[in-house]
């Protein structure tokens, strides 16, 4: 937690006056402001100028190529005083973690686990597709919308890098060498190895997020030294990263592994292996969420907005066309021959026929 000075509650800046200060980053201070003339409530993120990195400016940018979108906070507007940079935001509900623990054991049930997983990968694909990587990706940086359709929100891109060249349409070749990027629970090998990161290392962050949601830790989550972390990633087998888990993480696992740097990843087999999950594990899009279920203090504690979704809104379902056989890549030859053998043509599977 930064140590620097922070708004007041009550302190008035611009039109705002400030409620209270609900989040705090490496260079910048998240408040849930009032303004004043309307009593419309926001959230306003400000970043002292004597930030060289200008962190708050390059934010803005990925906001505008994001476009206005439900898999994102809503950008409401920026500026700057002689002292401070700042814009503002549509005010959502408490991140995951925060919400992590406020649970029993501090662990979301695998119901909810995979239904955020979901959700999570759809928010992180629609960032892909605007070209950008977001290299900080986990649970802190998912905030809950009441919504059913669309419960959660990506926030926090003073780490995301333009992935794609425009004017090509292909990945940006890598640098030889890069900087640490991204927060050392989640990094991927990658990252610690001071590679240029791209989609897949996003992917194995969300990876690592959904295997803390649903165990409460991660086997490396209590140590502090990023050499003794990256060991622990390296040595850590899949079957003992993923024990107690349907068996899907493991496939999710060796697909996201087997991507490079500028592999366009397979987002609708990935969807596909965590519906299977949820099938098997008897989960239903109907599920409520955990946060549902805390009573109401608690849930006024840690959010500063009403968090439960409208009940007489239909949950998000992909459709058919969204989904793909449930087969890790390499695994294609042995799928098809069983699949083969159940046809009465020579079709193979696909999503048109």
């Amino acid at each position: 937690m930064s140590q620097r000075k922070t708004f007041k509650k009550g302190k008035v800046f611009l039109n705002f006056q400030v409620l209270r200060l609900i989040g705090q980053g490496g260079f910048a201070d998240i408040y849930h402001v009032r303004e004043r003339k309307t009593d419309q409530k926001y959230a306003l993120k400000v970043e002292s100028k004597s930030n060289q990195k200008k962190t708050l400016q390059l934010e803005e940018s990925v906001f505008y190529a994001l476009g206005d979108s439900p898999f994102f906070p809503k950008f409401i507007r920026s500026g700057e005083t002689p002292k401070y940079r700042y814009y503002l935001l549509e005010c959502l509900g408490p991140s995951l973690t925060v919400v992590r623990k406020k649970l029993p054991d501090n662990t979301y049930t695998i119901s909810s686990t995979l239904l955020l997983g979901i959700h999570m990968l759809r928010c992180i694909e629609k960032f892909h597709r605007a070209g950008y990587i977001h290299r900080d990706i986990k649970p802190g940086n998912f905030l809950i919308r009441p919504s059913r359709q669309h419960p959660l929100a990506l926030i926090d891109y003073g780490l995301a890098r333009l992935h794609m060249n425009p004017e090509t349409n292909l990945p940006i070749e890598p640098r030889s060498k890069a900087g640490f990027a991204g927060t050392c629970k989640y990094a991927s090998l990658n990252a610690h190895e001071y590679h240029d990161l791209g989609r897949r290392d996003d992917l194995i962050s969300w990876f690592y997020s959904m295997i803390e949601l649903a165990k409460g830790s991660l086997p490396w989550g209590d140590i502090t030294k990023r050499e003794d972390v990256y060991n622990m990633k390296l040595n850590i087998t899949k079957e003992e990263l993923c024990k107690g888990l349907p068996e899907e993480f493991i496939s999710l696992w060796r697909t996201i592994m087997q991507y490079e740097y500028a592999t366009e990843p397979n987002y609708r087999l990935l969807l596909s292996f965590l519906v299977q999950a949820m099938t098997k594990t008897d989960a239903t899009f109907d599920d409520q969420y955990d946060w549902e279920l805390l009573d109401k203090e608690e849930k006024e504690h840690i959010s500063v907005i009403p968090i439960d979704a409208p009940l007489d809104e239909e949950p998000y379902v992909p459709g058919e066309g969204q989904l793909l056989p449930c087969v890790v890549p390499g695994d294609e030859d042995e799928y098809i021959i069983e699949e083969n053998k159940k046809k009465c043509c020579s079709c193979l599977p696909c999503n048109i026929c």
